[in-house]
């Protein structure tokens, strides 16, 4: 793609006449210039064709060759020669047609000139008989001719010429005639008279107004107009949108009912909306897999086989090519191409270089203006600004000086007029803020140079309805705009011309290629995702089936009149491209999308450049969301339309919260323990069902060599979330603020460019001048999380493998292949700093294979965790250890039956010489001791946990149980806690409080049975003169949690602990 070949043998060398100028005026925003004739060299086998009309008519300003392709099959046909005046009145005598008939090697039998009414005379062309009877010079009155001194009198076309023809080629000659609209074919011998039958024909004839088409929506009729173009239902992609939704319908309800019991609920909503949130980003684009509009992979137009009539055209093409800083050998490929390129029939072009780069001649006017001013910030700063216009001008050719010496090379190259077919349009800058210099710069060409006479026109129109009055744009007129950097096929204008065929068809976008990232070369190391495959040849085509209007800001071809009417190209947003198609949809426009590979520029390699780029997409979506040009709040446009509008958008806010929610979830889960979901088998399938559906949706291609292009959509989405998310919160900022976001447009040096640099581990070459950029630290800090995650989840593994009951711990593992699958990304982007070729091919391969093992295995974990891990069932475990350490009498009803009565004869003898009963009770630390302490501290979480997650405990059926329990515990501290207390006198004596029963000696010597122990059992109490502060304490908190925990149970009790409390 560095050097373009030449495509077909093209000399012209051009004079024009003083009616060709007066032609070429006629047509909107067409210079005036000398007259020029045009040579074409021929192709082997083929005759040349040239006409010179010496009436004042006007020859091609664009005469094209003919492609070599075509010389096989004309080589050995024979030729016709016509010559006319394209500028024949629209009524009254014409001129009429001779045809001169003569062989292959250009030799005539005959020669013959006509006299027209006019008096005028016609020098006779050769073209080949597929180019017989130009459609554009049919005129449409009637005309008169004599023939073997007879009168005769025909409408529409006479034709009169010696023939020397075999009779194939007569045959074929007659036929087209007959094709042309003739009437009827005449004659014998070596004479034929060909008429016509009057009848206008419904193209671009001489004499035909063309009505002027209403741009709607309301689709062409496939009969009248075959624009290459079929919309069809995918049913691949129905069947994968409805299992995707109906996977996400069931996933969601199994992530609330069964996978939220858990202690952080809160935690896990967070996290499940966010799954949600994320979800609808893959929904819009899995409704765009339904439907597609697929190309016919036609030819395209039929290449020109005659000059054009420029009163007669179906297209004037205007080719308009942006550039600011760009070198001059990658603007000077495009525009050889886009001079190069072959035309249809009946096409004119102009090509337009709108160059906003800097100039040293104004830069240096502005010095000796602030010279003369003397002020020395104003020296300054201008002197600053001419030097770097003279590095540019000096190292990169990138000032308008060398463009314009360029593009006069260029026209001295191809023979073409400078300033007619090659026009150098300058932008002078007011050197205030522009929110999109392209649009401006755009804008410039289009307002003030090609179509000025219609911008004065609309500034004396009131409103739109004036505006529609007004004088219209002929819609021949076709804009296409070309980034410097991209370089049409030499079929482009053919191809993106024939879906504009279509009158009504205010729109044609075709996709863009890289010459140097293919899709052979990029499926192996596109990690930034500049092919976007996704978005081209999946998401596009769904959403031109819909309706959508879509715009790229390069590589299209516009229809004037609609874009005049939407008020030329948007300047509002960085991303004027984005906007333009809305605008174009709300005025009811029609668009189409041509999925063809057709032109070809240079994707940025160098980091900053990218993340610039991406940047400023990502800013230019923003200023329109919060802005009151906001898709969402055009009443014009359908929901549909609206929601689709602002699809691309919601998918960058999207992505700023899936990824960091995808790194940290597992990173919390494994280093502090806090987890957003229970597993379990209800989860596990609904989780294999609702990835898979979103692997299939963001997965699915037609074609096995898309699958890995399409795999580095989510790792750029992974690479670029912080650059998502900074624009999106600068950009909001600016807006609040009022600020302009000025336009940066991505200088695309490539990083083979860098060759010479050295690299180091601190200084990785591939990385350049980051210029404070924060954003590859980011992803650094993403490497270093997931690492971290990983290492601490392998630890863990290692350390206690296996839970208390003896099963593997499966949701480490869960974890572990998390972190690992989020390392991949940040792990492609620390090794395309260091090495972008053969190394990165490889590892890319690598951790494509890697991701889907990695995947696969963390669903087959959601599988390996025990179903039985139940929290009811937990929940039940948990009180029936406490069941099993009751002490005393136990109830008849129990869930220990190998427990039995114990510790009946616990006592304290009181100081009035009494036993005092201390029936009842826990044991603790593994023996037959009850401690007062330990047993307030258990009443005490098993009340808040009661009271606090008593929806668990009814859910599983353990409202009862855990009342109990915590009513035994509760009974015994009132026990514990002697008041009443009188002497043998009648005196009370002071109270009591027993913090202790049994001897922890003689406990840790017995290891029988509760129910058989005889081993003394000692009480401890406490009293005023010893004292246990805490542990009193600890017990009215104990209380006083049981009477709030149990008061809808029993208020009675309740009122009883807390009195006691």
């Amino acid at each position: 793609m560095d050097s373009l070949p030449p495509h077909y043998n093209l000399r012209p060398v051009r004079t024009r006449s003083q009616g060709q100028e007066a032609a070429a005026a006629q047509l909107p925003g067409s210079p005036a210039a000398s007259s020029y004739d045009a040579e074409i060299d021929p192709v082997p086998g083929q005759t040349a064709a040239y006409v010179q009309d010496r009436s004042g008519g006007i020859s091609s300003p664009r005469l094209r060759g003919t492609p070599r392709s075509r010389s096989r099959r004309q080589a050995n046909a024979s030729t016709v020669s016509s010559g006319s005046s394209p500028l024949a009145p629209q009524s009254g005598f014409g001129p009429a047609h001779h045809f001169n008939v003569s062989n292959s090697l250009g030799h005539s039998r005959s020669a013959s000139e006509m006299n027209t009414p006019h008096g005028s005379t016609s020098t006779l062309a050769t073209s080949t008989i597929p180019a017989m009877v130009p459609p554009g010079y049919v005129p449409a009155g009637p005309t008169f001719t004599s023939f073997g001194g007879e009168a005769m009198k025909g409408v529409g076309l006479s034709a009169l010429g010696n023939l020397s023809l075999t009779p194939d080629a007569l045959l074929e000659l007659v036929d087209k005639a007959k094709k042309m609209g003739a009437a009827s074919v005449t004659g014998g011998g070596d004479s034929i008279f060909i008429t016509a039958d009057g009848k206008k024909r419904p193209s671009s004839q001489g004499g035909v107004k063309r009505p002027l088409p209403k741009y709607s929506n309301a689709p062409a009729k496939q009969s009248e107009v075959d624009t290459g173009l079929s919309r069809k239902w995918n049913w691949i992609g129905v069947i994968i949108f409805l299992f995707y939704c109906a996977a996400a319908m069931y996933y969601v309800v199994i992530r609330a009912t069964r996978t939220l019991n858990i202690g952080f609920t809160w935690y896990g909503w967070i996290v499940l909306l966010i799954e949600i949130v994320a979800s609808t980003s893959t929904f819009s684009y899995a409704i765009l897999l339904t439907k597609h509009t697929k190309s016919k992979q036609t030819e395209g137009l039929p290449p020109a086989e005659y000059p054009p009539d420029p009163n007669n055209l179906e297209f004037h093409l205007r080719v308009l090519i942006p550039c600011y800083k760009e070198k001059e050998d990658v603007v000077r490929r495009t525009v050889m191409a886009a001079i190069d390129a072959e035309m249809p029939n009946d096409t004119m072009c102009t090509v337009y270089l709108c160059d906003d780069g800097a100039s040293v001649s104004d830069r240096q006017a502005k010095l000796d203006e602030a010279t003369r001013e003397g002020d020395e910030k104003q020296i300054k700063a201008a002197q600053q600004a001419l030097d770097k216009a003279k590095r540019d001008f000096e190292d990169n050719g990138a000032s308008r000086e060398q463009r314009e010496l360029m593009l006069l090379d260029i026209c001295r190259e191809k023979g073409l007029k400078f300033g007619v077919d090659v026009v150098h349009v300058k932008r002078i800058k007011t050197g205030k803020p522009e929110t999109n210099a392209k649009s401006n710069n755009l804008n410039n060409c289009l307002q003030n140079v090609i179509y000025k006479e219609y911008v004065e026109i609309d500034g004396l129109c009131k409103d739109k309805e004036d505006r529609k009055k007004a004088k219209q744009i002929p819609t021949s007129e076709v804009i296409i705009v070309l980034d410097a950097d991209m370089i049409p096929e030499y079929n482009f204008y053919r191809k993106i011309l024939q879906p504009m065929s279509d009158p009504a068809m205010a729109i044609c976008l075709t996709p863009q290629g890289f010459y140097n990232l293919h899709i052979k070369e990029g499926k192996k190391k596109d990690i930034f995702n500049s092919l976007n495959l996704a978005f081209w040849e999946y998401m596009l085509p769904g959403t031109d089936a819909f309706g959508y209007i879509a715009c790229t800001g390069t590589n299209f071809a516009l229809r004037a009149q609609p874009l005049r009417e939407v008020n030329w190209f948007p300047t509002e947003s960085v991303t004027e491209d984005y906007t333009l198609g809305f605008n174009l949809k709300i005025n009811e426009s029609r668009g189409s999308y041509l999925s063809e590979y057709l032109v070809y520029g240079e994707a940025p390699e160098e980091v900053r450049e990218i993340f610039q780029q991406r940047s400023r997409w990502c800013k230019g979506q923003m200023q329109v969301l919060f802005s009151r040009d906001c898709p969402l709040f055009k009443w014009k446009l359908s929901w549909r339309m609206r929601l689709l509008y602002t699809s691309v958008t919601w998918s960058y806010i999207t992505n700023t919260i899936a990824v960091p929610c995808n790194v940290l979830v597992p990173f919390i889960a494994l280093v502090f323990g806090v987890y957003p979901l229970v597993l379990n088998r209800d989860f596990a399938l609904a989780a294999t069902l609702f990835f898979s559906a979103g692997a299939l949706v963001s997965g699915y291609c037609t074609r096995v060599e898309h699958l890995k292009p399409m795999w580095f959509t989510p790792v750029s989405c992974h690479l670029l979330w912080f650059t998502f998310t900074k624009a999106t919160i600068n950009t909001l900022i600016s807006v609040i603020r009022g600020n302009v976001q000025e336009f940066k447009s991505t200088a695309k040096k490539g990083i083979e460019e860098q060759k010479g640099q050295r690299s180091s581990w601190l200084k990785p070459k591939n990385l350049g001048d980051m210029a404070g950029t924060k954003d590859h630290i980011v992803i650094f800090m993403s490497f270093a999380i997931s690492l971290m995650t990983a290492a601490v989840g392998v630890f863990q593994m290692i350390d206690k493998p296996y839970t208390a009951q003896g099963d593997f711990k499966w949701y480490l593992a869960l974890s572990i292949f998390w972190a690992i699958y989020n390392m991949i990304p940040p792990a492609l982007f620390i090794w395309y700093i260091y090495d972008n070729k053969t190394g990165l091919e490889n590892f890319a391969s690598f951790c494509f294979v890697l991701s889907y093992i990695v995947a696969v295995c963390g669903i087959a974990c959601t599988w390996l965790v025990p179903d039985d891990y139940n929290l009811g069932q937990v929940l039940q475990v948990s009180l029936q250890f406490f069941e099993a350490q009751r002490s005393g009498k136990l109830p008849r009803i129990s869930n220990t039956p190998w427990r039995g009565n114990s510790g009946l004869w616990d006592s304290i003898l009181l100081p009035n010489g009494k036993n005092y009963s201390l029936l009842g009770g826990w044991y603790d630390d593994g023996g037959m001791l009850k401690l007062s302490y330990t047993t307030a501290f258990t009443v005490s979480m098993l009340s808040w946990a009661y009271y606090e997650f008593k929806g668990g405990y009814q859910s599983s059926g353990s409202v009862e149980f855990g009342a109990n329990t915590i009513r035994w515990g509760a009974d015994y501290l009132l026990k514990a806690s002697v008041t009443n207390i009188t002497s043998t006198t009648g005196t009370t004596v002071a109270p009591i409080f027993v913090a202790q029963v049994g001897d922890l000696t003689r406990d840790r010597q017995y290891w029988g049975m509760p129910e058989k122990s005889t081993i003394p059992r000692p009480a401890t109490a406490l009293t005023s003169s010893r004292p246990g502060t805490d542990c009193m304490a600890m017990t009215a908190a104990a209380l006083a949690a049981a009477a709030v925990a149990i008061q809808d149970e029993s208020l009675q009790v309740a009122d009883n602990y807390l009195q006691e409390a």
